[in-house]
């Protein structure tokens, strides 16, 4: 299928194990340790309903539960693993790409397929796919769209039934990696509705409508007809409430806001200046303004398109393609403040964000197109080892925590400060568990903990040694601030809270709080802060 082609998956493979190496033992973490604890107790069979999942992700518990049985977690095989599949998403990129460009005959090729797939493979903004080991589905849904593509561009040549039947079960595969999938029969739509204007025929559009269009369709209302009566829900996991005002301006700001953070790597900016930067594109009149111009364009294009200009249809297919791959996910988290999280909801929609840079680049004189493809890849790889450090890092603080943990004695622990995220990178959040440490003690250090762990408040720390500082108030109360400026408190993945439990009630201020502690037995109980990556114990 990919004859001699296959040389640039090896070294998209390589290159992806040397950017990450650094981050080879990371990423088991939150939501990691929420799947052991119930492939543990649950079984893989019995996982969903004790689980409580409402999701069909079936193929992504059925990858992560084999890998856990099998080869356990923190092993190097998860870092070959996920390193293979964001490499061979890549190398689908540059396969497909010059699959489509050849198939119109189009000038530069090879130069495009290529530009594009070395953007995407070294993007930072893949770090949280390629080291968190709960993400295989963006790689299982990239992976099945792109083939997807591949076999409807062969079969304008080569038309039988194999290739819609084969694009059928891919849909049906990716259905249980992500509900992101849906948007296939819309790329092949868009991609049929482009062959057409370029032949100047229809011919191939009836094909399109009864072999992939309807029978995908089909697919699709029966996954969403089968979560309402199995789980009660249309749409699983975020919920329909997710996509509430999809059509507002705020919304729309977004898919701009994607395009910008990919292109003019924003979120690697300062954190005054990014900020600045999308507010100023979230506000509704510069949020108009760029759809006007964007309709524009794409007015402009198709006009040229439909007189003959390939490059114009070329760069209307592939927006239209952006914006279609973005729409499943646009009324989900898009993060500004913190490095990596929620980067996978780009994953997919990244690839379309490259290849419309490459086109452009390819039509500048050599030159000028290489060294702008070059120090654009620069740039790129640059922040990847970065992040991909920061990922080291946080595990190195992560596991820091773990090893200085010496309070096995006492029945009742209080932690006034459990790190959350390290510049962003997932330490140990906590979603509704007892606590995310004790968690951590059992999964990571395999030293179960017998008595209770109470996480009082969570952080996130942005310097290596970042810690708190505890002073008594009264016999009851402690007052806990940070030693070094720059952090704040975090519970349950936001901004901390005042809350109450039976044991103690916290009281949250500007740049410091107080617990309140009840019938605190000092026989039994300890108190730990952090400080230095170390446990230090208060005396109270």
């Amino acid at each position: 299928m990919f004859n001699k082609k296959i040389v640039y998956f090896f070294l998209f493979y390589i290159v992806t194990l040397l950017l990450y190496f650094e981050s080879r033992f990371s990423g088991f973490v939150t939501d990691f340790i929420g799947f052991e604890t119930n492939y543990d107790r649950c079984g893989f069979w019995n996982y969903y309903q004790c689980a409580h999942g409402k999701n069909f992700r079936y193929l992504q518990h059925a990858f992560s539960y084999f890998l856990y049985k099998q080869v356990g977690s923190d092993t190097l095989i998860w870092y070959f693993l996920y390193s293979f599949f964001h490499a061979l998403t890549a190398y689908l990129v540059f396969i497909v790409v010059l699959k489509l460009l050849e198939n119109i005959s189009y000038h530069q090729a090879k130069y495009i397929s290529l530009i594009s797939a070395c953007l995407f493979l070294v993007s930072p903004f893949q770090s949280e796919v390629v080291v968190w080991r709960v993400c295989i589905q963006y790689n299982f849904i990239s992976i099945c769209l792109l083939l997807a593509i591949y076999l409807y561009l062969k079969d304008f040549k080569q038309a039988n039934w194999i290739n819609p039947l084969l694009c059928f079960f891919l849909l049906f595969i990716g259905l249980l990696s992500l509900e992101q999938v849906v948007v296939m029969p819309y790329f092949i739509l868009l991609i049929a509705v482009f062959f057409a204007i370029y032949s100047k025929s229809t011919q191939h559009l009836k094909r399109q409508f009864f072999a992939y269009f309807l029978p995908q369709h089909l697919l699709i209302g029966f996954y969403f007809l089968a979560s309402k009566i199995i789980y009660g829900k249309w749409i699983m996991h975020y919920g329909a409430q997710s996509y509430e005002g999809i059509f507002s301006l705020r919304t729309i700001s977004k898919f701009f806001e994607y395009f910008f953070k990919y292109v003019f790597l924003v979120r690697c900016w300062n954190y005054e200046y990014k900020s600045v930067f999308f507010s100023i594109v979230e506000k509704p009149m510069v949020t108009i303004m760029l759809t006007l111009l964007l309709l524009s364009l794409l007015f402009v294009c198709i006009r040229k398109f439909i007189k003959g200009s390939t490059k114009n249809g070329l760069i209307t297919l592939v927006i239209a393609l952006y914006i279609i791959s973005l729409i499943p996910v646009i009324q989900l988290y898009f993060t500004i403040l913190l490095n990596v999280e929620n980067d996978r909801l780009g994953y997919l929609s990244s690839i379309f964000i490259f290849l419309l840079l490459a086109i452009i680049l390819a039509d500048f004189r050599p030159i000028i197109r290489n060294s702008l493809a070059i120090l654009f890849v620069l740039f790129n790889l640059f922040f990847t080892i970065k992040i991909s450090h920061y990922w080291h890092r946080s595990t190195q603080i992560y596991y820091s925590y773990l090893n200085n943990f010496k309070a096995n004695t006492f029945e009742n622990v209080y932690l006034l400060g459990v790190p959350d995220n390290y510049k962003g990178i997932w330490m140990m959040r906590m979603y509704g568990r007892e606590s995310a440490f004790k968690d951590a003690l059992k999964y990571r250090l395999k030293k179960p903990f017998a008595g209770n762990i109470y996480d009082v408040m969570y952080f996130n720390q942005t310097s290596f040694d970042d810690g708190m500082k505890v002073s008594k108030k009264n016999d009851s109360t402690l007052c806990v601030e940070f030693s070094n400026y720059g952090s704040w408190f975090w519970n349950q993945g936001v901004g901390a809270q005042d809350y109450e439990t039976s044991s103690y009630k916290v009281i949250v201020h500007n740049y410091n709080y107080d617990v309140i502690f009840k019938n605190y037995n000092r026989n039994k109980s300890i108190i730990l802060y952090p400080s230095k990556l170390k446990w230090k114990a208060v005396d109270f």
